[in-house]
């Protein structure tokens, strides 16, 4: 269509805008009463210094309406308020020649619809039901979490169920088994160089502690003990 306030600028000079459902009837019905070779759909007040207010007032009080103010412009700004509701902003000013920030400040309305809409929308979630998934299958309780054992730096073991800290110490708490008294060493005997002798109680309640343990929980210690001697080796030279 032709848009002669902007024609003055390069590319302007026309617009496209889609053809509304509700105006195809009207101009099926002109289309048919059309003489043949016509060639414009309105044939009356084309001219631009034609008065269309007047003739718009008589055609509205025909029809038992009463006029509203600033007939044209209130034309324009509900059909734009119409249209915004189904499509973006910006798009409904492509097809009316407008821009947005005029048309949020000045064009588009709050209409009865909005509030009846509002309205409709709180009373049915206030009233809707619980759904029969919902029902029938409840939000499950959070299980608990899959807990990770830092067993030494750099080395993790997955709890499997079991109370880790309890098979490697005991149910009795993290206080060590009791161990005999340190035996006095001859110093020409050459003994063990750590100093606490076990006695064979102590050994077997290790050994079935140690069997007791998940599969990885044993390689862990196992991979401790290896690399034992080079740990104290370390803490002696001072590392």
């Amino acid at each position: 269509m032709h848009s002669p306030k902007t024609e003055h600028h390069p590319g302007q000079e026309s617009r496209l805008a889609p053809l509304v459902p509700e105006l195809l009837p009207c101009l099926r019905e002109a289309f048919e009463r059309a003489e043949p070779g016509t060639e414009n759909v309105i044939t009356r007040y084309r001219l631009a210094n034609q008065n269309l207010q007047t003739q718009l007032r008589r055609i509205l009080r025909r029809a038992g309406i009463k006029p509203w103010p600033k007939l044209y412009q209130n034309l324009r700004s509900t059909r734009q308020t119409e249209l915004t509701d189904r499509f973006p902003v910006h798009v409904v000013c492509a097809w009316l020649g407008n821009r947005a920030p005029v048309v949020m400040k000045h064009c588009l309305q709050v209409t009865d619809e909005h509030f009846r809409q509002a309205a409709q929308k709180a009373v049915q979630k206030a009233v809707q039901p619980p759904s029969a998934a919902t029902c029938r299958n409840p939000p499950a309780e959070p299980g608990p979490k899959e807990e990770t054992v830092i067993v030494a730096s750099g080395q993790q073991v997955a709890d499997t169920g079991n109370d880790l800290s309890t098979e490697l110490v005991g149910a009795g708490g993290h206080e060590h088994p009791a161990k005999t008294p340190v035996k006095p060493q001859n110093p020409g005997t050459r003994g063990t160089e750590s100093g606490t002798v076990a006695d064979a109680a102590d050994v077997a309640d290790l050994a079935a502690r140690l069997a007791a343990l998940p599969e990885a929980a044993r390689q862990v210690l196992a991979d401790l003990l290896r690399n034992a001697p080079s740990t104290v080796a370390d803490s002696a030279s001072g590392k």
